[in-house]
Protein backbone atom coordinates (compact mmCIF):
# COMPACT_ATOMS: atom_id res chain seq x y z
CA UNK A 1 0.00 0.00 0.00
CA UNK A 2 1.42 3.44 -1.01
CA UNK A 3 0.13 6.42 0.92
CA UNK A 4 -3.10 4.65 1.94
CA UNK A 5 -4.08 3.29 -1.63
CA UNK A 6 -5.07 -0.23 -1.92
CA UNK A 7 -3.66 -1.75 -5.63
CA UNK A 8 -5.52 -5.26 -4.84
CA UNK A 9 -4.03 -8.46 -6.23
CA UNK A 10 -7.94 -8.28 -8.58
CA UNK A 11 -6.76 -5.37 -10.05
CA UNK A 12 -4.76 -7.29 -12.85
CA UNK A 13 -8.64 -8.86 -14.09
CA UNK A 14 -10.47 -5.10 -14.34
CA UNK A 15 -11.25 -3.46 -17.78
CA UNK A 16 -9.00 -0.50 -18.70
CA UNK A 17 -9.36 3.13 -19.82
CA UNK A 18 -7.25 3.96 -22.88
CA UNK A 19 -3.96 4.89 -21.94
CA UNK A 20 -3.47 8.56 -20.39
CA UNK A 21 -7.56 8.72 -19.58
CA UNK A 22 -6.68 9.05 -15.54
CA UNK A 23 -3.33 11.33 -14.89
CA UNK A 24 -0.55 9.82 -12.60
CA UNK A 25 -0.57 7.02 -11.35
CA UNK A 26 -4.10 6.23 -12.80
CA UNK A 27 -2.67 5.10 -16.43
CA UNK A 28 -3.70 1.96 -17.68
CA UNK A 29 -3.89 -0.71 -20.50
CA UNK A 30 -5.92 -2.81 -21.79
CA UNK A 31 -7.23 -6.39 -19.92
CA UNK A 32 -8.78 -9.59 -20.00
CA UNK A 33 -12.52 -9.70 -18.79
CA UNK A 34 -13.50 -10.01 -15.60
CA UNK A 35 -16.59 -10.19 -13.59
CA UNK A 36 -17.48 -7.97 -10.12
CA UNK A 37 -17.13 -11.36 -8.47
CA UNK A 38 -13.15 -10.80 -8.13
CA UNK A 39 -13.87 -8.03 -6.39
CA UNK A 40 -13.54 -8.72 -2.16
CA UNK A 41 -16.86 -9.10 -1.23
CA UNK A 42 -18.97 -6.80 0.91
CA UNK A 43 -21.06 -6.09 3.74
CA UNK A 44 -23.01 -2.93 4.23
CA UNK A 45 -22.63 -1.09 7.66
CA UNK A 46 -25.40 -1.14 9.52
CA UNK A 47 -26.60 0.33 12.69
CA UNK A 48 -24.00 3.36 13.44
CA UNK A 49 -23.60 3.88 9.88
CA UNK A 50 -27.16 5.14 9.19
CA UNK A 51 -27.14 7.11 12.14
CA UNK A 52 -24.12 9.15 11.91
CA UNK A 53 -25.01 11.92 9.63
CA UNK A 54 -21.55 13.03 8.36
CA UNK A 55 -20.07 11.32 5.22
CA UNK A 56 -16.89 10.36 6.94
CA UNK A 57 -18.59 8.80 9.65
CA UNK A 58 -20.34 6.64 7.10
CA UNK A 59 -17.12 5.65 5.10
CA UNK A 60 -15.55 4.68 8.80
CA UNK A 61 -18.38 2.52 9.31
CA UNK A 62 -17.84 0.61 6.12
CA UNK A 63 -14.45 0.33 6.40
CA UNK A 64 -14.76 -1.33 10.27
CA UNK A 65 -17.19 -3.73 8.16
CA UNK A 66 -15.34 -4.57 5.20
CA UNK A 67 -11.57 -2.89 5.10
CA UNK A 68 -10.09 -4.41 1.72
CA UNK A 69 -13.65 -3.97 0.00
CA UNK A 70 -13.20 -1.56 -3.36
CA UNK A 71 -14.40 1.43 -2.79
CA UNK A 72 -13.62 2.90 -6.15
CA UNK A 73 -12.31 1.40 -9.15
CA UNK A 74 -10.44 3.62 -11.89
CA UNK A 75 -8.48 1.41 -14.27
CA UNK A 76 -6.18 -0.74 -12.95
CA UNK A 77 -6.37 1.47 -9.48
CA UNK A 78 -8.44 0.26 -6.57
CA UNK A 79 -9.17 1.94 -3.58
CA UNK A 80 -10.27 0.17 -0.66
CA UNK A 81 -13.18 1.41 1.49
CA UNK A 82 -10.13 1.37 4.81
CA UNK A 83 -7.62 3.40 2.16
CA UNK A 84 -10.09 6.19 1.23
CA UNK A 85 -11.08 6.84 4.94
CA UNK A 86 -7.15 6.90 6.01
CA UNK A 87 -6.51 8.96 3.04
CA UNK A 88 -8.97 11.92 3.47
CA UNK A 89 -7.93 11.35 7.61
CA UNK A 90 -4.11 12.19 6.21
CA UNK A 91 -5.60 15.01 3.66
CA UNK A 92 -7.30 16.62 6.54
CA UNK A 93 -4.46 16.64 8.83
CA UNK A 94 -2.21 17.98 6.08
CA UNK A 95 -4.07 20.99 5.41
CA UNK A 96 -4.66 21.70 8.69
CA UNK A 97 -1.32 21.41 9.31
CA UNK A 98 -1.13 23.97 6.43
CA UNK A 99 -3.22 26.69 8.11
CA UNK A 100 -7.08 25.97 6.81
CA UNK A 101 -9.38 26.06 8.83
CA UNK A 102 -13.12 24.48 8.51
CA UNK A 103 -14.98 26.77 6.13
CA UNK A 104 -12.10 27.09 3.54
CA UNK A 105 -13.11 26.16 -0.12
CA UNK A 106 -10.85 23.41 -1.99
CA UNK A 107 -11.30 23.88 -5.34
CA UNK A 108 -10.59 20.68 -7.61
CA UNK A 109 -9.99 21.67 -11.41
CA UNK A 110 -9.61 17.90 -13.62
CA UNK A 111 -11.54 15.00 -14.90
CA UNK A 112 -13.37 12.60 -12.85
CA UNK A 113 -10.60 11.02 -10.73
CA UNK A 114 -10.30 8.70 -7.35
CA UNK A 115 -9.06 12.01 -5.63
CA UNK A 116 -12.40 13.93 -5.64
CA UNK A 117 -13.58 10.87 -2.85
CA UNK A 118 -10.47 11.53 -0.94
CA UNK A 119 -11.14 15.47 -0.75
CA UNK A 120 -14.73 14.46 -0.01
CA UNK A 121 -13.76 12.28 3.08
CA UNK A 122 -11.44 14.95 4.04
CA UNK A 123 -13.49 18.14 3.60
CA UNK A 124 -16.03 15.81 6.10
CA UNK A 125 -13.45 15.24 8.61
CA UNK A 126 -11.85 18.76 8.30
CA UNK A 127 -15.03 20.97 7.88
CA UNK A 128 -14.15 22.32 4.77
CA UNK A 129 -15.87 22.78 1.38
CA UNK A 130 -14.99 21.11 -1.73
CA UNK A 131 -15.84 23.39 -4.77
CA UNK A 132 -15.29 20.79 -8.14
CA UNK A 133 -15.03 23.10 -10.93
CA UNK A 134 -16.53 22.43 -14.79
CA UNK A 135 -12.99 21.97 -16.65
CA UNK A 136 -14.90 22.65 -19.68
CA UNK A 137 -15.55 26.32 -18.66
CA UNK A 138 -13.08 28.95 -19.90
CA UNK A 139 -9.88 30.19 -18.01
CA UNK A 140 -11.70 33.42 -17.70
CA UNK A 141 -14.95 32.32 -16.20
CA UNK A 142 -12.96 29.52 -13.78
CA UNK A 143 -11.18 32.78 -12.33
CA UNK A 144 -14.11 34.28 -11.84
CA UNK A 145 -15.81 31.00 -9.69
CA UNK A 146 -12.31 30.76 -8.31
CA UNK A 147 -12.46 34.64 -6.74
CA UNK A 148 -16.63 33.85 -6.16
CA UNK A 149 -16.25 31.23 -4.01
CA UNK A 150 -13.42 32.35 -2.49
CA UNK A 151 -11.16 29.36 -2.54
CA UNK A 152 -8.12 28.61 -0.47
CA UNK A 153 -6.83 26.23 -2.09
CA UNK A 154 -6.95 24.97 -5.97
CA UNK A 155 -5.72 21.57 -7.14
CA UNK A 156 -5.36 21.35 -11.40
CA UNK A 157 -4.54 18.66 -13.80
CA UNK A 158 -1.91 19.62 -16.38
CA UNK A 159 -4.32 19.14 -18.86
CA UNK A 160 -5.65 22.62 -17.25
CA UNK A 161 -2.73 23.92 -16.46
CA UNK A 162 -2.65 27.26 -18.32
CA UNK A 163 -5.36 27.83 -14.66
CA UNK A 164 -1.26 28.16 -13.26
CA UNK A 165 0.03 30.87 -16.34
CA UNK A 166 -1.01 33.89 -13.62
CA UNK A 167 -0.92 32.98 -10.43
CA UNK A 168 -2.07 36.76 -9.56
CA UNK A 169 -5.37 36.04 -7.89
CA UNK A 170 -5.31 32.21 -7.45
CA UNK A 171 -5.93 30.73 -4.00
CA UNK A 172 -2.92 31.09 -2.11
CA UNK A 173 -2.52 27.15 -1.68
CA UNK A 174 -1.77 25.60 -5.20
CA UNK A 175 -1.25 21.58 -5.82
CA UNK A 176 -0.74 19.76 -8.98
CA UNK A 177 -2.85 16.64 -9.76
CA UNK A 178 0.03 15.37 -12.04
CA UNK A 179 3.93 15.32 -11.71
CA UNK A 180 4.85 17.60 -14.41
CA UNK A 181 3.71 21.04 -13.39
CA UNK A 182 7.00 22.87 -12.83
CA UNK A 183 6.66 25.35 -9.62
CA UNK A 184 3.23 23.61 -8.19
CA UNK A 185 3.98 20.68 -5.61
CA UNK A 186 2.40 17.55 -6.71
CA UNK A 187 -0.41 16.55 -4.46
CA UNK A 188 0.07 12.95 -4.47
CA UNK A 189 3.99 13.53 -3.17
CA UNK A 190 2.29 16.06 -0.69
CA UNK A 191 -0.11 13.48 0.62
CA UNK A 192 2.25 10.51 0.86
CA UNK A 193 4.38 12.44 2.76
CA UNK A 194 1.82 12.81 5.63
CA UNK A 195 2.06 10.41 8.92
CA UNK A 196 -0.52 11.73 11.17
CA UNK A 197 -4.32 11.55 11.04
CA UNK A 198 -6.79 14.55 11.76
CA UNK A 199 -7.36 15.39 15.36
CA UNK A 200 -11.04 14.39 15.91
CA UNK A 201 -13.49 17.29 14.90
CA UNK A 202 -17.06 18.03 16.52
CA UNK A 203 -18.57 19.19 13.19
CA UNK A 204 -22.98 19.27 12.06
CA UNK A 205 -24.77 17.93 9.87
CA UNK A 206 -25.52 21.33 8.51
CA UNK A 207 -22.18 22.42 7.70
CA UNK A 208 -21.46 22.82 4.14
CA UNK A 209 -19.96 19.84 2.27
CA UNK A 210 -19.93 20.64 -1.14
CA UNK A 211 -20.54 23.99 -3.25
CA UNK A 212 -21.64 23.02 -7.18
CA UNK A 213 -21.46 25.95 -9.30
CA UNK A 214 -25.09 25.91 -11.86
CA UNK A 215 -24.65 25.60 -15.11
CA UNK A 216 -25.35 29.19 -15.97
CA UNK A 217 -27.72 28.22 -18.54
CA UNK A 218 -29.92 31.77 -17.35
CA UNK A 219 -26.79 33.35 -17.11
CA UNK A 220 -23.88 34.07 -13.85
CA UNK A 221 -23.17 30.89 -12.06
CA UNK A 222 -24.28 30.55 -8.77
CA UNK A 223 -22.80 28.31 -5.81
CA UNK A 224 -25.20 26.07 -4.08
CA UNK A 225 -24.05 25.44 -1.10
CA UNK A 226 -25.19 21.82 -0.46
CA UNK A 227 -24.59 20.29 3.37
CA UNK A 228 -24.11 16.72 4.75
CA UNK A 229 -27.92 16.41 5.78
CA UNK A 230 -28.59 17.78 1.99
CA UNK A 231 -26.53 14.98 0.47
CA UNK A 232 -27.49 12.23 2.96
CA UNK A 233 -30.83 12.45 3.56
CA UNK A 234 -33.02 10.97 1.54
CA UNK A 235 -30.22 8.30 0.67
CA UNK A 236 -31.25 7.13 3.81
CA UNK A 237 -34.79 8.45 4.26
CA UNK A 238 -37.08 5.21 5.51
CA UNK A 239 -39.03 3.20 3.31
CA UNK A 240 -36.63 3.59 0.30
CA UNK A 241 -37.77 1.12 -2.69
CA UNK A 242 -35.44 -2.00 -3.22
CA UNK A 243 -33.73 -0.60 -6.00
CA UNK A 244 -32.84 3.24 -4.95
CA UNK A 245 -30.34 1.34 -2.26
CA UNK A 246 -27.59 -0.14 -4.32
CA UNK A 247 -26.65 -3.78 -3.19
CA UNK A 248 -23.61 -4.95 -1.30
CA UNK A 249 -21.98 -6.41 -4.49
CA UNK A 250 -23.22 -3.09 -6.83
CA UNK A 251 -20.52 -1.78 -9.58
CA UNK A 252 -21.80 1.87 -10.64
CA UNK A 253 -19.90 3.07 -13.64
CA UNK A 254 -20.18 6.65 -13.34
CA UNK A 255 -19.20 8.77 -16.24
CA UNK A 256 -21.46 12.12 -15.16
CA UNK A 257 -19.17 14.73 -14.26
CA UNK A 258 -18.42 14.99 -10.46
CA UNK A 259 -18.55 18.50 -11.18
CA UNK A 260 -22.40 18.07 -11.65
CA UNK A 261 -24.67 17.19 -8.98
CA UNK A 262 -25.70 14.27 -11.16
CA UNK A 263 -22.23 13.09 -10.77
CA UNK A 264 -21.46 13.43 -7.48
CA UNK A 265 -24.84 12.53 -5.92
CA UNK A 266 -27.75 11.48 -8.44
CA UNK A 267 -25.40 8.98 -9.72
CA UNK A 268 -25.03 6.82 -6.94
CA UNK A 269 -21.30 8.08 -6.46
CA UNK A 270 -22.14 8.95 -2.86
CA UNK A 271 -24.76 6.10 -2.36
CA UNK A 272 -23.06 3.65 -3.71
CA UNK A 273 -20.24 3.68 -1.23
CA UNK A 274 -22.34 4.30 1.29
CA UNK A 275 -24.07 1.10 0.64
CA UNK A 276 -20.83 -0.90 0.56
CA UNK A 277 -20.81 -0.91 -3.34
CA UNK A 278 -17.93 -0.19 -5.93
CA UNK A 279 -17.95 3.02 -7.91
CA UNK A 280 -16.21 2.71 -11.29
CA UNK A 281 -15.10 5.68 -12.23
CA UNK A 282 -14.69 6.98 -15.80
CA UNK A 283 -12.99 10.22 -16.63
CA UNK A 284 -14.86 11.63 -19.07
CA UNK A 285 -18.19 10.00 -21.12
CA UNK A 286 -16.92 7.46 -24.11
CA UNK A 287 -19.50 5.64 -25.47
CA UNK A 288 -17.28 3.24 -26.96
CA UNK A 289 -15.56 2.57 -23.52
CA UNK A 290 -18.61 2.34 -21.95
CA UNK A 291 -19.71 -0.73 -24.33
CA UNK A 292 -16.07 -2.19 -23.60
CA UNK A 293 -17.06 -1.86 -19.71
CA UNK A 294 -20.78 -3.49 -19.64
CA UNK A 295 -19.22 -6.10 -21.93
CA UNK A 296 -17.27 -7.23 -19.08
CA UNK A 297 -20.60 -8.49 -17.42
CA UNK A 298 -19.69 -6.19 -14.14
CA UNK A 299 -21.50 -2.65 -13.85
CA UNK A 300 -24.82 -3.47 -11.91
CA UNK A 301 -26.16 0.23 -12.41
CA UNK A 302 -25.38 2.94 -14.63
CA UNK A 303 -26.60 6.70 -14.87
CA UNK A 304 -26.57 8.62 -17.88
CA UNK A 305 -27.97 11.54 -19.42
CA UNK A 306 -30.07 11.46 -22.89
CA UNK A 307 -27.14 12.83 -25.07
CA UNK A 308 -25.22 9.90 -23.89
CA UNK A 309 -28.11 7.31 -23.99
CA UNK A 310 -28.72 8.90 -27.76
CA UNK A 311 -24.64 8.36 -28.37
CA UNK A 312 -24.70 4.79 -26.60
CA UNK A 313 -27.85 3.79 -29.19
CA UNK A 314 -25.84 4.98 -32.44
CA UNK A 315 -22.59 3.64 -31.35
CA UNK A 316 -22.34 1.00 -29.10
CA UNK A 317 -23.26 -2.55 -30.02
CA UNK A 318 -26.51 -4.23 -29.04
CA UNK A 319 -24.60 -7.02 -27.76
CA UNK A 320 -22.67 -5.50 -25.20
CA UNK A 321 -25.71 -3.29 -23.98
CA UNK A 322 -27.23 -6.35 -23.00
CA UNK A 323 -25.02 -7.58 -20.14
CA UNK A 324 -26.71 -10.16 -17.93
CA UNK A 325 -25.41 -8.57 -14.65
CA UNK A 326 -27.01 -4.70 -15.81
CA UNK A 327 -29.66 -4.53 -13.68
CA UNK A 328 -30.80 -0.54 -13.90
CA UNK A 329 -30.25 2.26 -16.06
CA UNK A 330 -31.00 5.52 -14.53
CA UNK A 331 -31.50 8.78 -16.20
CA UNK A 332 -32.15 12.16 -15.89
CA UNK A 333 -31.08 16.07 -16.05
CA UNK A 334 -32.94 17.17 -19.39
CA UNK A 335 -36.17 15.57 -21.03
CA UNK A 336 -35.77 12.13 -22.90
CA UNK A 337 -37.67 11.78 -26.20
CA UNK A 338 -40.49 9.26 -26.67
CA UNK A 339 -38.28 7.83 -29.86
CA UNK A 340 -35.10 7.58 -27.65
CA UNK A 341 -36.47 6.33 -24.91
CA UNK A 342 -38.29 3.39 -26.50
CA UNK A 343 -34.74 2.87 -28.35
CA UNK A 344 -32.71 2.85 -24.73
CA UNK A 345 -35.15 0.41 -23.69
CA UNK A 346 -35.34 -1.97 -26.76
CA UNK A 347 -31.09 -2.10 -26.35
CA UNK A 348 -30.79 -2.57 -22.58
CA UNK A 349 -32.21 -5.58 -20.98
CA UNK A 350 -32.40 -3.89 -17.50
CA UNK A 351 -34.70 -1.85 -15.47
CA UNK A 352 -34.96 2.01 -16.26
CA UNK A 353 -35.33 4.37 -13.58
CA UNK A 354 -36.00 8.17 -14.54
CA UNK A 355 -34.61 10.57 -12.21
CA UNK A 356 -35.71 14.70 -11.55
CA UNK A 357 -34.11 17.14 -9.37
CA UNK A 358 -32.02 20.47 -9.54
CA UNK A 359 -28.64 21.00 -8.04
CA UNK A 360 -30.32 22.73 -5.67
CA UNK A 361 -31.99 19.94 -4.36
CA UNK A 362 -28.95 17.69 -3.74
CA UNK A 363 -29.97 15.64 -7.05
CA UNK A 364 -33.01 13.40 -7.65
CA UNK A 365 -36.32 14.29 -5.89
CA UNK A 366 -38.79 12.20 -7.92
CA UNK A 367 -38.57 8.81 -9.32
CA UNK A 368 -40.25 6.91 -12.31
CA UNK A 369 -39.58 3.60 -11.46
CA UNK A 370 -39.11 0.18 -13.65
CA UNK A 371 -42.57 -0.33 -13.13
CA UNK A 372 -43.78 2.58 -14.15
CA UNK A 373 -41.92 2.33 -17.30
CA UNK A 374 -44.01 -0.69 -18.17
CA UNK A 375 -47.15 1.15 -17.44
CA UNK A 376 -50.07 0.96 -19.18
CA UNK A 377 -51.34 4.16 -19.30
CA UNK A 378 -49.28 6.64 -21.49
CA UNK A 379 -49.52 9.55 -19.04
CA UNK A 380 -47.50 8.06 -16.09
CA UNK A 381 -44.53 6.78 -18.80
CA UNK A 382 -44.34 10.48 -19.96
CA UNK A 383 -44.27 11.64 -16.58
CA UNK A 384 -41.48 11.78 -14.21
CA UNK A 385 -42.80 9.79 -11.10
CA UNK A 386 -43.82 9.86 -7.79
CA UNK A 387 -41.68 12.17 -5.33
CA UNK A 388 -39.02 10.21 -3.28
CA UNK A 389 -39.39 9.50 0.71
CA UNK A 390 -39.02 12.62 2.47
CA UNK A 391 -39.90 14.83 -0.17
CA UNK A 392 -43.36 16.72 -0.34
CA UNK A 393 -44.49 18.59 -3.51
CA UNK A 394 -47.10 20.39 -4.54
CA UNK A 395 -48.27 22.52 -7.56
CA UNK A 396 -48.89 26.51 -7.72
CA UNK A 397 -50.19 29.28 -9.02
CA UNK A 398 -48.71 32.15 -9.98
CA UNK A 399 -49.88 33.78 -6.41
CA UNK A 400 -48.07 30.67 -4.75
CA UNK A 401 -51.67 29.05 -4.55
CA UNK A 402 -52.01 24.98 -4.55
CA UNK A 403 -54.05 23.65 -7.68
CA UNK A 404 -55.75 21.03 -8.28
CA UNK A 405 -54.78 17.68 -9.46
CA UNK A 406 -54.74 17.79 -13.26
CA UNK A 407 -54.15 21.77 -13.19
CA UNK A 408 -50.35 22.75 -14.60
CA UNK A 409 -48.68 25.32 -12.47
CA UNK A 410 -45.30 25.90 -10.75
CA UNK A 411 -43.72 22.45 -9.10
CA UNK A 412 -42.55 23.84 -5.46
CA UNK A 413 -41.29 21.26 -3.28
CA UNK A 414 -39.27 20.52 -0.14
CA UNK A 415 -37.58 18.13 1.34
CA UNK A 416 -34.10 18.02 3.94
CA UNK A 417 -32.31 18.26 0.66
CA UNK A 418 -32.86 21.87 -0.16
CA UNK A 419 -29.66 23.23 -0.46
CA UNK A 420 -28.74 25.99 2.39
CA UNK A 421 -28.37 28.19 -0.22
CA UNK A 422 -26.30 30.36 -2.65
CA UNK A 423 -22.63 31.29 -1.60
CA UNK A 424 -22.63 34.78 -0.52
CA UNK A 425 -25.86 35.50 -2.57
CA UNK A 426 -28.41 35.79 0.36
CA UNK A 427 -30.84 37.66 -2.26
CA UNK A 428 -30.87 35.47 -5.25
CA UNK A 429 -31.62 32.47 -1.88
CA UNK A 430 -34.38 34.12 -0.99
CA UNK A 431 -36.32 34.69 -4.00
CA UNK A 432 -36.51 30.61 -4.93
CA UNK A 433 -36.96 29.65 -1.21
CA UNK A 434 -39.63 31.34 0.85
CA UNK A 435 -40.29 31.51 4.48
CA UNK A 436 -41.90 27.99 4.55
CA UNK A 437 -38.79 25.91 3.06
CA UNK A 438 -40.77 25.82 -0.12
CA UNK A 439 -38.08 25.63 -3.01
CA UNK A 440 -39.62 27.33 -6.40
CA UNK A 441 -38.33 24.97 -8.92
CA UNK A 442 -38.87 27.06 -12.20
CA UNK A 443 -40.48 24.06 -13.75
CA UNK A 444 -43.95 23.84 -15.08
CA UNK A 445 -46.10 20.84 -14.27
CA UNK A 446 -48.95 19.11 -12.95
CA UNK A 447 -50.16 16.02 -11.09
CA UNK A 448 -51.99 13.19 -12.16
CA UNK A 449 -54.36 11.80 -10.00
CA UNK A 450 -52.07 8.55 -9.26
CA UNK A 451 -49.31 11.30 -7.90
CA UNK A 452 -47.50 10.94 -10.58
CA UNK A 453 -45.94 14.39 -11.76
CA UNK A 454 -45.77 15.35 -15.29
CA UNK A 455 -43.13 18.23 -16.53
CA UNK A 456 -43.93 20.56 -18.79
CA UNK A 457 -41.02 22.56 -19.48
CA UNK A 458 -38.75 25.40 -17.54
CA UNK A 459 -41.64 28.36 -17.11
CA UNK A 460 -38.52 30.43 -18.42
CA UNK A 461 -39.32 28.63 -21.83
CA UNK A 462 -42.88 28.15 -22.39
CA UNK A 463 -44.66 30.11 -25.40
CA UNK A 464 -47.47 32.19 -25.01
CA UNK A 465 -49.15 32.46 -28.58
CA UNK A 466 -52.14 34.00 -29.12
CA UNK A 467 -53.07 33.22 -25.24
CA UNK A 468 -52.29 29.79 -25.37
CA UNK A 469 -49.55 28.00 -23.49
CA UNK A 470 -47.33 26.27 -25.74
CA UNK A 471 -44.57 24.14 -23.79
CA UNK A 472 -41.49 23.36 -26.54
CA UNK A 473 -40.54 20.05 -24.77
CA UNK A 474 -44.09 18.65 -25.77
CA UNK A 475 -43.92 19.82 -29.72
CA UNK A 476 -39.78 19.04 -29.78
CA UNK A 477 -40.78 15.51 -28.38
CA UNK A 478 -43.11 15.60 -31.48
CA UNK A 479 -40.64 16.74 -34.03
CA UNK A 480 -37.97 14.25 -32.50
CA UNK A 481 -40.13 11.47 -34.16
CA UNK A 482 -40.49 12.52 -37.40
CA UNK A 483 -37.85 10.47 -39.66
CA UNK A 484 -34.88 12.03 -40.91
CA UNK A 485 -34.14 13.90 -37.09
CA UNK A 486 -31.77 13.75 -35.23
CA UNK A 487 -31.82 16.55 -32.62
CA UNK A 488 -34.41 19.34 -32.36
CA UNK A 489 -34.67 22.36 -29.78
CA UNK A 490 -37.88 24.78 -30.04
CA UNK A 491 -38.04 28.27 -28.96
CA UNK A 492 -40.48 31.08 -28.67
CA UNK A 493 -39.54 34.03 -31.12
CA UNK A 494 -41.90 37.55 -30.97
CA UNK A 495 -44.47 38.12 -33.59
CA UNK A 496 -46.49 40.82 -34.06
CA UNK A 497 -49.86 39.13 -34.66
CA UNK A 498 -49.84 36.32 -32.10
CA UNK A 499 -47.54 37.68 -29.41
CA UNK A 500 -44.94 34.89 -30.16
CA UNK A 501 -44.32 31.80 -32.08
CA UNK A 502 -42.89 28.25 -32.17
CA UNK A 503 -39.14 28.73 -33.98
CA UNK A 504 -37.86 25.25 -34.65
CA UNK A 505 -33.79 24.49 -34.49
CA UNK A 506 -33.25 20.90 -35.90
CA UNK A 507 -30.29 18.83 -36.82
CA UNK A 508 -30.78 16.27 -39.35
CA UNK A 509 -29.39 12.98 -39.92
CA UNK A 510 -31.66 12.57 -43.31
CA UNK A 511 -30.03 15.66 -45.68
CA UNK A 512 -33.42 15.51 -47.44
CA UNK A 513 -35.63 16.25 -44.86
CA UNK A 514 -37.01 19.41 -45.30
CA UNK A 515 -39.60 21.79 -44.47
CA UNK A 516 -43.07 20.59 -46.14
CA UNK A 517 -42.12 16.84 -44.68
CA UNK A 518 -41.75 18.37 -41.66
CA UNK A 519 -44.99 20.00 -41.53
CA UNK A 520 -46.70 17.25 -42.96
CA UNK A 521 -45.48 14.84 -40.02
CA UNK A 522 -46.76 17.80 -37.48
CA UNK A 523 -50.21 17.91 -38.99
CA UNK A 524 -52.68 15.93 -36.71
CA UNK A 525 -50.63 15.23 -34.39
CA UNK A 526 -50.19 18.52 -32.32
CA UNK A 527 -52.68 21.10 -32.15
CA UNK A 528 -51.88 23.67 -35.26
CA UNK A 529 -51.19 26.28 -33.03
CA UNK A 530 -48.33 24.66 -31.94
CA UNK A 531 -46.54 23.90 -35.21
CA UNK A 532 -43.30 26.00 -36.12
CA UNK A 533 -44.23 29.10 -37.87
CA UNK A 534 -40.11 28.83 -38.95
CA UNK A 535 -37.10 25.86 -38.75
CA UNK A 536 -34.14 26.65 -39.57
CA UNK A 537 -31.99 23.40 -40.05
CA UNK A 538 -28.56 23.76 -38.01
CA UNK A 539 -25.29 21.74 -37.43
CA UNK A 540 -25.70 21.51 -33.81
CA UNK A 541 -27.46 22.48 -31.12
CA UNK A 542 -25.76 24.46 -28.09
CA UNK A 543 -25.54 22.29 -25.05
CA UNK A 544 -24.38 22.82 -21.37
CA UNK A 545 -21.56 20.07 -19.97
CA UNK A 546 -24.81 17.73 -18.61
CA UNK A 547 -26.31 17.78 -22.35
CA UNK A 548 -29.30 20.42 -21.52
CA UNK A 549 -30.07 23.08 -24.63
CA UNK A 550 -29.00 26.27 -24.46
CA UNK A 551 -32.61 27.63 -25.16
CA UNK A 552 -31.14 31.08 -23.99
CA UNK A 553 -28.49 30.79 -26.96
CA UNK A 554 -30.83 29.76 -29.35
CA UNK A 555 -32.94 32.66 -28.40
CA UNK A 556 -29.96 35.27 -28.66
CA UNK A 557 -29.24 33.93 -31.88
CA UNK A 558 -32.70 34.22 -33.18
CA UNK A 559 -32.74 37.44 -31.92
CA UNK A 560 -29.58 38.55 -33.46
CA UNK A 561 -30.78 36.90 -36.78
CA UNK A 562 -34.05 38.51 -37.45
CA UNK A 563 -32.15 42.30 -36.34
CA UNK A 564 -29.11 41.90 -38.70
CA UNK A 565 -28.93 40.97 -42.31
CA UNK A 566 -25.20 40.26 -41.70
CA UNK A 567 -26.03 37.56 -39.30
CA UNK A 568 -24.17 34.01 -40.22
CA UNK A 569 -26.60 32.56 -43.52
CA UNK A 570 -29.03 29.84 -41.66
CA UNK A 571 -30.93 27.42 -43.96
CA UNK A 572 -34.61 28.61 -42.59
CA UNK A 573 -38.09 28.35 -43.99
CA UNK A 574 -41.58 30.00 -42.88
CA UNK A 575 -44.87 29.10 -43.01
CA UNK A 576 -47.57 30.91 -43.40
Amino acid sequence: MAGGRAFCPVARYLPHARPGAFPHPFRTTLAPRWSSRDIPSKTVATGSSMTNRMLHDLIDAQAAATPGASAIVAGDFQLSYAALAADGSRIASGLTALGCNPGDRIAYLGKNDPRIFQLMVAASIGGFVLVPLNWRLSVAELRAILTQSEARILLAAAEFSSIFVDRAGLPEILFALDPEIDGVPFFDTWRDAIDASAPVRSGDEDDVLVQLYTSGTTGEPKGVMLTHRNLLSLRTEPGQPAWEIPEPDAVALVAMPLFHVGGIAASFSILTTLSGGTVMLMPEFDPQRIGQLLATDAVTRLCLVPAMVRAIVDYVPADACRSPRLCYVMYGASPMTETLLAAAMARFDAGFVQLYGLTEVSGYVTTLSPEDHRSADPAIVASIGRPVPGVEIKIVDPSGASLPDGTAGEIWLRSAATMKGYFRKPEHTAEVIDAEGWFRTGDAGLRLASGHIVLKDRIKNMIISGGENIYPAEVENVIAACPGVADVAVIGIADERWGEVPKAFIVRSDPNLDPARLLEWLNGRIGRFKIPRSIAFVDVLPRNSTGKVLHRVLREQASAHAASPHSPPIKEAHRA
